[in-house]
């Protein structure tokens, strides 16, 4: 009797040690995550100097866009990653962080620039980079090339400071793991980058080699705006929340909008419907300056002598570090009202 009514009691035993254990293990788990702060977000970790994760743009940026040192920013995605902050500050006279990030789609770039805004009395200059995700005829999804295993952190981006603290999920483990190694050196090849800059081409390709470069030019095929159907009159719906976010800005705020280069080959044929939807966005975005004050867009997607030159891009859609400094060249000079003409890019509108 005594032996059959012992095994119940041993299984709930066994049930409440694996219970306790994984709690145990959970809690374990979570100080380390809240201690190590991935993305820089407890405010009572800390304070270490943290690495951006190469993979959590959207996660980490949001801590680079609320520190008070930085007094300029630039907002886009891949396609504006290379531009250095540390030539902008020197060029321009102010503190720039770049808060780009791989696939940001539209609704989490303005999400970005709300978190610059709420945080800094008066921006001094934004650089929006536009491309193809801001040109979709029929907009884009909110969550563009984030990734299933991706979820927007909107927690990171709200006013409430409460709660801030990164959620017990794979995600945040695996990211403080990665953050960790960073803060004791180890395989991490990039440095701390506190103004947020990113090599997103020595990220993806290493060294960049002309000859790879030059294969993944004319081996991919190039993904265009708005296949399939021809719209004869293209909404672009995403256009309006842009607008509405550049009007919430001080009007001391010079707001300087560019089209990325592509490679030549990645731009639509002259006299198809995806150059028309090309023009017409070009045309909608120049139109913000009847509204806005300090405005200014540059063209550098079109075909020319930087479009065509294959070994200034590592891929179609992104361009190397030299192709970089003359955009922040242009962008300073155009905004300056010097700037000199050159077949690489088109003054859309100077106020």
């Amino acid at each position: 009797m005594s032996i059959s009514s012992s095994k119940p009691l041993s299984w709930r035993i066994f049930v409440i040690y694996l219970a306790v254990s994984l709690l145990g293990s959970a809690v374990l788990v979570y100080g380390l995550v809240l201690i190590v702060d991935p993305y820089d977000s407890v405010a009572f970790s800390p304070d270490w100097e943290r690495h951006p994760l190469q993979s959590s743009g959207r996660y980490y940026n949001p801590s680079i866009a609320k520190r008070k040192e930085f007094e300029s920013f630039v907002i886009g995605t891949s396609t504006s990653m290379m531009l250095r902050p540390a030539q902008l500050d020197r060029l321009f006279d102010e503190r720039f962080a770049n808060l780009a990030a791989k696939s940001l789609s539209p609704f989490e770039q303005i999400k970005m620039l709300d978190v610059v805004r709420s945080h800094h009395g008066v921006i001094k200059t934004l650089i929006f980079g536009i491309d193809t995700v801001w040109c979709q005829p029929s907009g884009s999804d909110q969550f563009v090339g984030a990734g299933a295993t991706v979820v927007f952190p909107t927690w990171l981006y709200d006013d409430n400071p409460w709660n801030d603290l990164p959620p017990l999920n794979s995600t945040s483990a695996q990211d403080a793991w990665r953050q960790f190694r960073s803060l004791i050196g180890w395989r991490m090849r990039y440095p701390v980058r506190p103004d947020g800059f990113f090599d997103v081409v020595d990220d993806l390709y290493g060294l960049y080699d002309a000859e790879q470069s030059r294969l993944r030019l004319y081996s991919q095929t190039p993904i265009l705006l708005g296949r399939g159907t021809r719209l004869e009159d293209p909404v672009f719906p995403d256009l309006p929340d842009l607008l509405e976010a550049l009007q919430n800005l001080s009007q001391e705020t010079s707001k300087i909008l560019f089209f990325a280069p592509y490679h030549h080959r990645y731009q639509p044929a002259s006299g198809t419907h995806e150059a028309q939807y090309w023009t017409t966005c070009k045309n909608r975005v120049t139109a913000f300056h009847t509204t806005l004050e300090n405005y200014h867009v540059i063209d550098f997607f079109f075909a020319s002598p930087l479009t065509r030159a294959d070994d200034n891009f590592a891929d179609g859609y992104h361009y190397v570090t030299r192709v970089a400094s003359e955009i922040v060249d242009v962008l300073h000079t155009v905004s300056r009202g010097s700037a000199a003409p050159t077949p690489n890019y088109r003054i859309l509108n100077v106020e």
